[in-house]
């Protein structure tokens, strides 16, 4: 395949070989494709669904080992697990980003089939979770104890905290606090 020439959203022209691209992901409903080269640069190009589809069928095309996908904020395929999500693509710096698997953000890992585990552990290759919860929350609803994954606890808030802005219970002043304020309790 040849090289493709694109204009990015900073109206500069830069020029891929297939082999150069190491990521293609287009932001969902933005009108924006993404490439991250094999020197891990992320450059964006204003491009619509049909040039995106395009160069994404001529890309696989050239059978260059490139990944596709709209990595961040991607859903991951877990039955019981369903608002975990791989942050592959989220930027982190002003040309970096999470590599492709190496970060995730879930919610309720008690509820993990035996078929959502192994995949967290075989195709997303897990090794550590964080629990971000207080002592209450995991007292309430413990995470499964997962063989070769370690467990690091890192509560956000302490258990008097979670109490007194009402999110144990959900009380209505608890609710009504959080929306009055929600920014800056997460502050």
């Amino acid at each position: 395949m040849e090289s493709i020439t694109l204009k990015n959203t900073a109206g500069k022209t830069i020029t891929y070989e297939p082999d150069d691209i190491l990521w293609f992901f287009e932001e969902t409903g933005s009108g924006l494709l993404r490439i991250i080269d094999t020197e891990r640069r992320l450059e964006t190009f204003p491009l619509d669904a049909r040039q995106i589809a395009q160069l994404r069928t001529q890309l696989q095309a050239s059978h260059t080992p490139i990944w596709f996908g709209a990595f961040q904020g991607e859903k991951l395929p877990l039955e019981k697990l369903p608002n975990t999500r791989g942050l592959g693509g989220l930027a982190c710096g002003p040309q970096s980003v999470i590599g492709h698997h190496r970060l995730i953000r879930s919610g309720a890992l008690h509820d993990a089939t035996k078929e959502d585990l192994a995949y967290l552990t075989g195709t997303m290759g897990l090794k550590v979770v964080m629990d971000l919860r207080t002592d209450l929350e995991i007292a309430a609803k413990p995470d499964p104890r997962i063989p070769g994954v370690k467990w690091i606890h890192v509560p956000f808030l302490n258990t008097l905290e979670y109490e007194k802005i009402g999110l144990r219970t959900l009380t209505e002043a608890g609710l009504e606090e959080m929306k009055d304020r929600g920014p800056a309790m997460m502050e």
